[in-house]
């Protein structure tokens, strides 16, 4: 039988803090109709996300490499500038200027919230995903009892 591997390290406090404050921010921010509460939903929805692939990218016990490290951190950093840029955006009248016939807010928005963090993200994984997939050995071991189950099976099938 193979070895067990060892137990992960579980989830950093620290990201489930951010995570746990940041649901509570959203909830005050909606109920509070105030200029700060944007702000306080634009903090919450700027860490969150961010917490979230922190969280996947640490799990297995292997921690985070340093250039996924990174990535995140210009993840954030978009996020900030993007959610910064909305919420002056917000004080122009008419939603300001128009790009490509859609108001520049939507075009920020979309960049900064869905295409330039997908691009930085997959370019990640793509440059890591030797480090963080199965070693020659786990994958063996993987194969290995693999076929000591459908060994088990077969014998109970044919009882």
């Amino acid at each position: 039988m193979p070895e067990a591997s060892p137990p992960s390290r579980g989830p950093s406090k620290f990201l489930l803090a951010i995570l746990t404050l940041g649901s509570l921010a959203v909830v005050v921010a909606c109920l509070w109709d105030h200029p700060l509460g944007r702000w306080l939903f634009a903090a919450a929805a700027v860490t969150m996300p961010v917490a979230w692939m922190a969280l996947g990218a640490g799990s297995g016990g292997r921690g985070i490499s340093k250039r996924v490290a990174w990535s995140l951190g210009m993840v954030l950093g978009l996020y900030a500038a993007t959610f910064a840029g909305l919420l002056w955006l917000a004080g122009v009248e008419g939603g300001g200027p128009r790009v490509g016939g859609l108001p520049v807010a939507t075009v920020w928005m979309l960049l900064g919230l869905w295409i330039v963090p997908l691009a930085i993200s997959t370019w990640a994984f793509v440059t890591t995903f030797d480090r963080h997939g199965l070693s020659p050995e786990e994958l063996a071991a993987l194969r290995s009892s693999a076929a000591e189950d459908e060994k088990v099976s077969s014998q109970e099938a044919a009882r």
